[in-house]
C-alpha cells in the first residue's frame, strides 16, 4: 500500500474539516503575492527614479535581477529546512521568520536612499518572502488529500492574481514610494497573521503516516516514474511562466508603438484588469473541474491551447478593443492552465518528508523566467521588428508547456476513492 493511500483524511490534519485554516492559507497566499508583486511592478521603479534618474533602468534592472537570484536560491533551501523540522515545530516559526524578515526588508526599502542599500534590502525581502511563501505551499500540501488537491490549487493560483491586483492598487494609490512599502508591510502582516495558527506541528497519526511507508527515492520503478513525472510537470511550469513574462513585460511597448495608445498606461491598466479578473475566475472553476474529473492534465492542456490561440490574435488586432478580447482570452485560457496544473503538480508529491524541498524546486520554475524571458524577448525583437512575432513565440511556449503537463502520468484514481471514504 502506498503512503498517499493511507492518508488519515479523517483526522483534524485534513484541511478539508477546517474551513477557517482554508481561509487563513488563502489569504496568506494573497498576502505573500501582494508583497512580491507590488514592488516588482511599481514601487522598485519608482525608488529607483528617486535614487538614481540617470541610470534608472539599469538600477532598477539590477535590483530585480539580484532579487530573482536570491529567491531562486531560497525557495529550495527554505524548503529543505521545514521540511527538517516540521515534525517538532511544523511550518509556523518560517512562516512568522519570513513575514518578519520580508516586512523589515520592506520598511527598510521605504528609506534607502543608496543604489546599493536599495540592492540589498529587496533581496533580504526575497528571502523571506521565500520562507514565507515556502510555509504556505507545503502547509497546502501536508494537510491535503492528493486526489483533493486540484480544487484548493485553483483557489491557491487565484490567490496570485488577486495578490498581484491588490498589490499593484496599493502602490499605485500610495502618495510616494516610501508610504507605497509601508503600507504593504501593514497589508502583508494582516493578511498572513491569521496563517501563523494553521501552520503548527501536525497530529501523532498524521506523522506516523509522513514517517511510514516506501520512501519515493528507494523504490524503484514507481520512483524513477515519479521523478519523471516531477520533471516534466517543472519544465510544463518552467514553460507557461515563461510565455506569461513575455507577454507582462512587454505589454507598455505593445500597446504603444503596435497600437499607438493616446494614453498607454490607462490602456495597459484596463488590459490587465481585464485578464487578472479574468484569470483568478478560471483558476477557481478550473480547480473545481479537475477535482470533479479526477484528472487536472487534459484541462491544463485546454487552458494552455486558449491562450496560445488568444496570444497569436494579439498580432492581429489593431484597436484596444479587440486587444481587450484578446486579453480576456488570455486571461481565460492562462486561468484554466495554472489552475489545473498547480493541482497536477502537487498530487504527484507522494513523499511528506520532502514537501517543502520539492515544492521549492517548483517555485524555481516561477522565478527563472523572470530572469530569462525578458533577454531572449529582447534577442526576439532585435531580429524581428515585431511584437507579434514575441507573443506568437509565447503563445507557442506555453502550448509546449501544456503539452508537457498533460504527458505527466494521471494520478492513480483509487486515491480519490480511498480519500472520500
Amino acid at each position: 500500500m502506498s503512503t498517499v493511500e493511507r492518508f488519515p483524511s479523517g483526522t483534524r490534519d485534513d484541511i478539508r474539516h477546517d474551513p477557517r485554516g482554508q481561509r487563513a492559507l488563502v489569504v496568506a497566499a494573497v498576502g505573500f503575492w501582494l508583497a512580491f508583486f507590488a514592488p516588482t511592478q511599481v514601487l522598485l521603479a519608482l525608488t529607483a527614479a528617486e535614487i538614481a534618474p540617470d541610470s534608472k533602468a539599469r538600477l532598477f534592472g539590477t535590483v530585480t535581477a539580484v532579487g530573482s537570484l536570491v529567491l531562486l536560491c531560497a525557495y529550495p533551501a527554505w524548503g529543505v529546512v521545514s521540511d527538517r523540522f516540521r515534525y517538532r515545530w511544523g511550518r509556523g516559526p518560517f512562516a512568522i521568520i519570513g513575514t518578519g524578515v520580508s516586512v523589515g526588508a520592506l520598511i527598510w526599502c521605504s528609506m534607502v536612499r543608496d543604489p546599493a542599500a536599495l540592492v540589498l534590502a529587496w533581496a533580504c525581502a526575497q528571502v523571506g518572502l521565500g520562507a514565507l511563501q515556502c510555509s504556505i505551499e507545503a502547509t497546502f500540501a501536508d494537510r491535503t488529500h492528493p486526489s483533493r488537491r486540484s480544487r484548493m490549487a485553483g483557489v491557491l493560483s487565484a490567490a496570485q492574481m488577486g495578490g498581484a491586483l491588490i498589490g499593484s492598487v496599493i502602490a499605485t494609490a500610495a502618495p510616494d514610494a516610501s508610504t507605497g512599502y509601508l503600507l504593504v508591510a501593514a497589508a502583508t502582516v494582516l493578511t498572513v497573521g491569521p496563517f501563523f495558527g494553521n501552520a503548527g506541528s501536525v497530529s501523532a497519526e498524521h506523522a506516523e503516516y509522513t514517517g511510514s511507508g516506501p520512501d519515493p527515492d528507494e523504490a524503484g520503478e514507481d520512483a524513477s516514474g515519479v521523478r519523471v513525472d516531477l520533471v516534466l510537470a517543472w519544465v510544463g511550469r518552467l514553460c507557461v511562466m515563461f510565455g506569461l513574462g513575455c507577454v507582462t513585460q512587454f505589454l507598455l511597448y505593445f500597446v504603444t508603438d503596435h497600437l499607438g495608445a493616446d494614453r498607454p498606461d490607462r490602456a495597459v491598466l484596463v488590459l490587465t484588469l481585464g485578464f487578472v479578473v479574468t484569470s483568478a475566475l478560471c483558476s477557481v472553476m478550473s480547480g473545481r473541474v479537475a477535482a470533479r474529473l479526477g484528472d487536472g492534465r487534459a484541462v491544463s492542456l485546454a487552458g494552455a491551447l486558449c491562450a496560445g490561440v488568444a496570444l497569436f490574435a494579439f498580432d492581429a488586432t489593431t484597436s484596444l478593443s479587440w486587444t481587450f478580447v484578446a486579453a480576456i482570452g488570455f486571461g481565460t485560457g492562462l486561468g484554466i492552465c495554472l489552475g489545473a496544473g498547480f493541482g497536477v503538480i502537487t498530487a504527484r508529491l507522494r513523499s511528506p518528508r520532502r514537501h517543502g524541498r520539492d515544492l521549492g524546486i517548483f517555485n524555481m520554475a516561477v522565478v527563472l523566467p523572470q530572469l530569462v524571458a525578458p533577454l531572449a524577448a529582447v534577442r526576439l525583437l532585435e531580429s524581428t521588428g515585431s511584437y507579434g512575432s514575441l507573443f506568437r513565440f509565447a503563445g507557442l511556449t506555453i502550448v509546449v508547456g501544456g503539452v508537457a503537463m498533460f504527458c505527466v502520468g494521471r494520478t492513480d484514481r483509487r486515491h480519490g476513492e480511498e480519500a472520500m471514504r
